[in-house]
């Protein structure tokens, strides 16, 4: 409640902790879902929820359901990630992980 109340005088009320667990949820799920070798399966899906959940110290569900961007879980297009990663870069305010995320969220008209 406190983190918030600051961040609603901060940013402005309508932003909550949320966005950022979600944005790092979703971050974490991407990098995992990168560095995969080859086409993706559900399992790679799976294992990229679980590091989240494990990141935000949530279960797998509720990851899944309300942290990770369903871009990638449920609407998964493996062409647009690994297009989105491969021309991602690390720059001074975002990782390569963030970077490749605004660029999936972009190409998918979803930022």
């Amino acid at each position: 409640a406190d983190c918030n109340e600051y961040l609603a005088d901060v940013v402005g009320p309508l932003t909550t902790v949320k966005y950022f667990r979600t944005w790092g949820a979703s971050v974490t799920a991407l990098e995992q879902l990168a560095q995969v070798e080859g086409d993706l399966t559900e399992s790679d899906v799976v294992a990229a929820v679980d590091a989240a959940a494990e990141r935000l110290g949530n279960t797998r569900a509720v990851c899944r359901r309300a942290y990770v961007h369903p871009l990638l879980t449920d609407d998964l297009d493996e062409s647009s990630l690994r297009e989105a990663w491969s021309g991602a870069r690390r720059t001074e305010q975002l990782s390569r992980g963030e970077r490749a995320l605004v660029r999936l969220l972009d190409a998918a008209g979803a930022a």
